[in-house]
């Protein structure tokens, strides 16, 4: 066999690999989850929001966490979201894709 001809099916064959795998609706869910991670972790400094989260009595918690949303920037807010969004729905994503396939005769 030609070794160009060969390189040439071989490198369809890693490319619809590839396509098939970053395609998976779990790596799509988890690149989404990331990427949300990375904008809230760029507009939000944690550590002040968890030195004021430590500094208030239990009984506030709810209160702080209400002011907190209401106070959010939208972008800030949308990754929030996002990233509950992400990571209520993974499970029955994972659940679905590791689920027995039954088919019909």
């Amino acid at each position: 066999m030609n070794t160009t001809l060969h390189t040439s099916i071989m490198r369809r064959v890693y490319f619809a690999f590839a396509k098939r795998i970053l395609t998976h609706p779990i790596v799509v869910q988890s690149a989404l989850f990331v990427l949300a991670l990375m904008v809230f972790a760029r507009l939000v400094h944690v550590h002040s929001v968890i030195e004021n989260f430590l500094s208030i009595s239990v009984g506030q918690v709810p209160k702080f966490i209400l002011s907190a949303l209401m106070q959010g920037e939208a972008l800030t807010l949308i990754a929030i979201g996002v990233m509950v969004f992400t990571l209520l729905s993974l499970p029955m994503r994972i659940r679905s894709a590791f689920a027995p396939r039954v088919q019909m005769v």
